[in-house]
């Protein structure tokens, strides 16, 4: 645990993530071993939040509960937060707040070009603390400071690679309500506009596949000689890194990561195929294609690598948690019927593995059938 002085109080927490760390840096004290609160947050739900939030990333998820609780202890000793953009121009603090997309980010902008020559700054562009000390309200700066001030280009620009070249149909349509999306990012203090669309967009996307015969699985799935493999694991655990292994030791037949973090699983004529998607994690990786699914690993951390097939009542547990569960109990049929299915036509194997190409080329071996003790 570290100890950090936002807004005049001292505030005791530890991050597990760096993103949150980062941020926090800034409003380290050199002194430690006391503090007005502390902070502590629940990740043994994390892995359930993660997949009723498909699009929300464990940074993320840390960092905004770590925000969410400060904010809520800081009542008691006489600060909230504003949903605002403050800036300071000659040592007073300005605060402009409005609902999200209106420009509040636009117009501290403009004081900052306008009075340049007397060294405006933003002091906090969307989360300020507002406190009250014995002179009077003052604003302060946090680690808390959520989005970028543009209206909602992170969907467009992930999706863009996925866009029809002829228009005028369309399987399903997605239509979301941003009429509570005020409400939703006061709920959720560090959420930014662009997440939330994104976030909604995904879910609704992912939800609607299975009347299509498709779903999510939580995975990095990397193709390689045209078969996609997907690897599965706790949020942490190294299937991204896993998979970069491929990237590196295989880089003379040009593997490809297809989605780096939610694949879309979709049952065709010829078997189960696996497809890139716009929603794809926190680094954006993944390729508008699709690739016939060799198999399906869960990754666990092991100082030796080893690989075993494992018995289809091992892995129906294992593909639901990894995946999102409709609360819609016909969508929830379709989904284990979907998964039955898989099961018999997709090897899965739990891969106990090290950061190694040795990892990387054993996983292989067994997956694609080139071990000859796995025939």
């Amino acid at each position: 645990m570290k100890f950090y002085n936002i807004a005049g109080v001292t505030v005791g927490y530890g991050c597990k993530y760096p993103e949150t760390e980062k941020r926090s840096r800034p409003y380290l004290c050199k002194e430690s071993g006391y503090a007005d609160f502390t902070i502590k947050i629940n990740y043994d739900d994390f892995e359930d939040s993660l997949l009723r939030m498909p699009l929300m990333t464990p940074e993320l998820l840390e960092y905004m509960r770590i925000g969410s609780c400060f904010y809520s202890a800081l009542l008691d000793f006489g600060g909230f937060m504003l949903h605002s953009s403050a800036v300071v121009l000659d040592g007073n603090a300005y605060c402009f707040s409005a609902h999200s997309g209106t420009g509040k980010s636009t117009h501290t902008t403009q004081w900052l070009e306008h009075f340049k020559d007397r060294n405006p700054y933003i002091i906090n562009d969307d989360k300020p603390a507002i406190k009250l000390e014995k002179d009077g309200f003052m604003v302060y700066g946090t680690p808390f400071s959520g989005g970028y001030g543009c209206k909602y280009p992170e969907t467009e620009k992930r999706s863009r690679p996925y866009l029809c070249k002829e228009s005028g149909y369309a399987d399903f349509t997605i239509k979301i309500n941003y009429d509570d999306f005020e409400d939703s990012l006061l709920r959720m203090p560090l959420m930014t506009p662009e997440l939330l669309e994104y976030m909604r967009i995904g879910s609704c996307f992912y939800s609607a596949l299975l009347d299509f015969g498709g779903f999510m699985l939580h995975s990095s799935a990397v193709v390689l000689d045209g078969n996609a493999y997907c690897f599965s694991a706790h949020s942490g655990t190294g299937k991204s890194t896993h998979t970069t292994q491929w990237l590196e030791h295989f880089k003379d037949r040009n593997p490809y990561i297809i989605n780096d973090d939610k694949p879309a699983i979709k049952l065709e004529k010829d078997g189960f195929m696996v497809y890139g998607t716009p929603f794809s994690g926190k680094h954006d990786i993944s390729v508008n294609t699709a690739a016939p699914l060799k198999g399906i690993a869960f990754i666990e951390r092991a100082e030796t690598n080893s690989i075993r097939r494992l018995e289809p009542r091992e892995v129906f547990s294992l593909l639901l948690n990894q995946t999102v569960r409709p609360k819609d109990e016909a969508k929830l049929d379709r989904l284990c019927e979907l998964i039955d299915k898989l099961l018999t036509q997709v090897p899965v194997y739990l891969l106990r593995c090290n950061i190694s190409h040795e990892a990387a080329q054993l996983a292989y071996d067994e997956m694609s059938g080139n071990n000859e003790n796995s025939r």
